[in-house]
């Protein structure tokens, strides 16, 4: 069952159902640059008031940061905005492992931009290499809740995601 790639940049399944749009260049950047926003406000409203110190901030903010989209593939801005994160052969979340993994890419955003920008599907670095996707969630048969996602999400998984993030970030400040 694997989606394949049309040349209008579509995905259907085999049977010929359109599910999944790709989001635009434009749209891929803005979304971009409102999840780290996001992801800094958070940080800003909800652990600034606790004092810690900034290298604890950065630290917290590179944690929300690497793991805003394992539940599900969507953070919450994406479900605000009606995006997720699918894998490409299945049209289905990513594990909260590989969420995690693509986030890392993410040191190298010039060259991720630089990509996102040539790409003819709009993915990153990180996107090619955990083959996923960033697309609309707009069809409604496919769309998921966050109380359906945190039912089906395998928590054992969610766990060694944010054990592998916690240490890469410590060891990288």
């Amino acid at each position: 069952m694997a989606l394949e790639l049309l040349d209008d940049y579509t995905h259907e399944l085999d049977k010929g159902e359109l599910i999944f749009v790709p989001l635009t260049v434009g749209k891929r950047i803005a979304s971009i640059g409102l999840e780290y926003l996001f992801c800094l406000m958070l940080t800003i409203f909800f652990i600034e008031p606790f004092n810690c110190s900034k290298d604890q901030e950065v630290f917290l903010i590179f944690l929300i940061v690497a793991n805003k989209d394992i539940i599900g593939g969507k953070s919450l801005l994406k479900r605000l905005t009606n995006i997720k994160v699918i894998n490409i052969n299945t049209g289905k979340a990513p594990n909260p492992i590989v969420s995690v993994l693509r986030i890392f890419t993410c040191i190298l955003m010039i060259f991720e931009i630089f990509v996102l920008i040539i790409s003819p599907q709009n993915r990153r670095i990180g996107d090619y290499l955990f083959k996923t996707i960033v697309v609309e969630d707009k069809n409604p048969k496919y769309k998921t809740s966050l109380k359906e996602d945190l039912k089906t999400t395998n928590w054992i998984m969610v766990l060694l995601a944010l054990l592998i993030s916690s240490v890469s970030i410590y060891i990288l400040f």
